[in-house]
């Protein structure tokens, strides 16, 4: 049972593994774009200022260098092919942070597609989605007053999510109940990557929604509870985890791995860079 949890284990620390290219020098008032013949084993990248030499020449229209250079450095990183490589602008590469940081400015609810519709898996508890009356179950028919039916879940968390103090109206249906708006004012939300109980048999469960930088204290401090409960077998959930920092899978990785036991390789070709190897942990004789 302990080689299939390595195994998995591993995968996710792997798929954790996200390189992110930032947004560097965002806002620069006069970007360069000769940027000039180089190396001979490196691009030629006189073309690509040639090609924004003739938009400024042929364009019927005000053309943004700092949002062209977006574009460019976008299209650089993307042209790798390779999904785990990414470009974010600094505005997203700040709610990146926040969302590993288990810090957002919204609402405080869980949602979801069910069925087609945009509904609410849980509110928060505490939050303002909370105290509006939110319940699990509820379909999200509008938000400030646009039909939602045709909104990805990332655009709809992107319409819902904002600064606090301000408000949003969504559009409420519950059950088979009129619909009724609810308008409710974004809040800072603070959210734990990690939550555990202990169930009936004395089993733990612990589930981890992402790796952010609360995971590695906030799971040895579940650890340690199930230790003491005197728990030989544990759930660990790992549903719908969309990764995070690597050093905080290596951590959760030691408590289950004796120590110096290899849970990951980073690698450049065939050539190793690193190895991420447990610390050891106080879980080794626990089932999973």
């Amino acid at each position: 049972m302990k080689k299939q949890f390595q195994f998995n284990l591993t995968q996710i620390a792997a798929a954790a593994a996200v390189c992110l290219v930032l947004g560097a020098g965002i806002g620069a008032k006069n970007p360069s774009w000769h940027w000039g013949r180089v190396a001979s084993n490196q691009p030629d990248f006189t073309s690509l200022s040639s090609l924004y030499d003739t938009l400024q020449k042929k364009f019927d229209g005000t053309l943004d260098p700092n949002k062209i250079l977006e574009g460019a450095r976008a299209g650089l990183v993307g042209a790798t092919g390779d999904p785990y490589t990414s470009y974010l602008t600094a505005e997203e590469a700040r709610q990146l942070q926040d969302s590993l940081d288990g810090t957002i400015s919204g609402i405080g609810i869980e949602i979801g597609i069910k069925n087609n519709h945009l509904t609410v898996i849980a509110p928060v508890a505490g939050t303002p989605a909370d105290k509006a009356g939110l319940a699990a179950g509820d379909i999200i028919a509008a938000i400030d007053g646009a039909d939602s039916s045709q909104l990805s879940l990332d655009q709809a968390v992107s319409k819902i999510r904002g600064a606090k103090g301000t408000q949003v109206k969504l559009t409420i249906i519950h059950g088979s109940q009129a619909s009724r708006d609810v308008t409710i004012t974004r809040d800072v939300i603070t959210v734990s990557s990690v939550k555990s109980e202990i169930k009936p048999g004395n089993i733990g469960y612990i589930q981890v929604t992402q790796f952010g930088s609360d995971t590695a204290s906030a799971f040895a401090a579940a650890a340690a509870k199930m230790k003491q409960a005197g728990v030989n077998k544990i759930i660990l959930d790992l549903r719908s985890d969309p990764g995070g920092y690597l050093d905080a899978a290596q951590s959760l990785a030691s408590h289950f791995l004796p120590s110096g036991q290899g849970i990951v390789q980073e690698r450049r070709g065939s050539t190793v860079t690193e190895t991420l190897r447990s610390t050891g942990g106080d879980l080794e004789d626990v089932k999973l």
